[in-house]
């Protein structure tokens, strides 16, 4: 989906993002990636979900910065 475009970022455990690149033949050197420390969780949202549920990733930045307050989450 990063190579069509039809999503403009994930955040996951850079194995299995890199393992999914080789799977699909596609070299990591594509993409940027920013390592922003070690954390215990990863999520995928469909872009065309937070467009119809705008609320939902202001909800998540919250929660996270709760629980993870040093994250410091751009709300």
């Amino acid at each position: 989906m990063l190579k069509l475009k039809r999503i403009d970022a994930v955040m996951v455990n850079s194995a299995v993002f890199e393992n999914a690149a080789k799977q699909g033949n596609i070299p990591v050197s594509h993409f940027n990636a920013i390592k922003h420390g070690a954390h215990p969780v990863s999520m995928y949202i469909q872009k065309q979900y937070i467009k119809n549920h705008l609320h939902v990733l202001k909800q998540i930045n919250q929660a996270i910065q709760q629980h993870y307050p040093k994250l410091n989450c751009r709300l």
